[in-house]
């Protein structure tokens, strides 16, 4: 019974860190964002971020498959599928293109967005209960 009480409170543990993963990277790419435009928004490098095709939710994408693929292999996926998770929560405007229309990441109403999108995702796992792992039983 104790394996089984540890294995629970290590699904919690990772559920936690996932979603302290999550906050804190949109958080980091919000005030990156806030700081570049303050401080750079009239330089080149600023202006070759902003019109650039390379938009970190696909980066995003690829780190949430990869994080799948690997997760019996690797013990901290999770943490990998969480950063994958807060980029495309970042940059979700762009996958929800009818919103983007109104509103860009440049704006309040971006920022109140991505994090409205995060307090969903931290709903949603809250809700998920942990199952007791049992092994199979065996037939006689």
């Amino acid at each position: 019974m104790k394996g089984v009480q540890t294995r629970m409170l290590s699904q919690y543990m990772d559920k936690k860190a996932f979603l302290i993963t999550v906050f804190f990277t949109l958080v980091i790419y919000n005030l990156s964002r806030i700081i570049g435009l303050i401080f750079f928004s009239e330089t080149e490098f600023w202006t070759g971020i902003i019109n650039d095709n390379f938009h970190h939710w696909q980066l995003g994408m690829v780190l949430v498959i990869m994080a799948l693929l690997a997760r019996r292999h690797i013990r901290w996926s999770y943490l990998v599928a969480a950063l994958g998770a807060g980029m495309i929560i970042d940059e979700s405007m762009y996958l929800f293109s009818p919103l983007y229309l109104r509103f860009n990441h440049y704006s309040w109403e971006g920022i109140v967005f991505e994090f409205a999108l995060f307090a969903i995702l931290a709903m949603a796992l809250h809700r998920t209960k942990i199952r007791e792992f049992r092994p199979p039983t065996l037939q006689s």
